[in-house]
C-alpha cells in the first residue's frame, strides 16, 4: 500500500466518521411508540361511539405549539437528553448505555468519543503509520467500538424494546470505524514485515 493511497484511505474512513456523527443516529418508530398506539386507541375509539372529533384546550391556546423532534443525530445527543419532552434521544442513550432516564443525562456526553477516537486514530496512523505497534494498536480499537457497536444494534430488537429506528448516521459511523480497521491493519504487515531481521 503506497503512501497516498494509505493516507487516503485513513482520511476517507476519519470523514465518513465525522459525517455520520452529524446524520440522524435515530428516529422515533410511530408505528410502534406507546403514544401512537395510545392515539389510535383514542380514534378508534370515537369513531366507534360517533363521536365528533372537538380541538383540544391546549391547541386552542397555544396555536404554534413547539414541535417535538422525532430524530436526533450524534451531536444533538447531549442537548437533546436533558430536554424533557425528547424521547428519541432518551431512548437511544437508553439502548447505548443500557441505564435507566435518571443516569443518561452526564454520560450523553460519552458520544463525541465516537468522532474523537475516529479522529486520534487518524493522527496516530498518518504520523505513526509505519509503526506495527501503532497499527495494531489502532486497528484494535477499532475493532473493539465497531464491533461492539454492530453486535448491540444487530441483537437489539429497538423497534419493540425502545420503539425507535436506528438511522444511516450510526450505521455509517461503525461502517467507517470497521473500515479505518481493516486499513490499519493492512498497514501493521509491511510495518511489521520491515522490521523483521532477515
Amino acid at each position: 500500500m503506497t503512501r497516498s493511497w494509505y493516507s487516503a484511505a485513513v482520511w476517507s474512513c476519519v470523514a465518513a466518521a465525522l459525517v455520520g456523527f452529524v446524520l440522524p443516529w435515530a428516529q422515533l418508530d410511530i408505528g410502534t411508540s406507546k403514544s401512537s398506539r395510545e392515539l389510535s386507541s383514542d380514534v378508534r375509539h370515537l369513531f366507534k361511539k360517533g363521536g365528533t372529533a372537538h380541538e383540544p384546550s391546549w391547541i386552542r391556546h397555544r396555536k404554534n405549539p413547539p414541535a417535538v423532534p422525532t430524530k436526533v443525530s450524534g451531536i444533538e445527543i447531549p442537548a437533546m437528553v436533558n430536554r424533557k419532552n425528547v424521547k428519541v434521544a432518551v431512548q437511544l442513550m437508553k439502548l447505548l448505555t443500557r441505564t435507566d432516564r435518571g443516569d443518561v443525562g452526564l454520560k450523553s456526553y460519552a458520544v463525541y468519543l465516537l468522532p474523537g477516537i475516529a479522529l486520534g486514530c487518524g493522527l496516530l496512523l498518518s504520523a505513526w503509520g509505519e509503526q506495527w505497534f501503532v497499527c495494531l494498536s489502532a486497528a484494535a480499537l477499532c475493532v473493539a467500538v465497531a464491533g461492539g457497536g454492530f453486535w448491540m444494534l444487530l441483537t437489539t430488537d429497538t423497534k419493540t424494546q425502545f420503539a425507535i429506528v436506528i438511522g444511516p448516521g450510526l450505521w455509517l459511523s461503525l461502517w467507517a470505524y470497521a473500515g479505518l480497521s481493516a486499513v490499519a491493519l493492512l498497514a501493521a504487515l509491511p510495518a511489521r514485515a520491515a522490521r523483521t531481521p532477515r
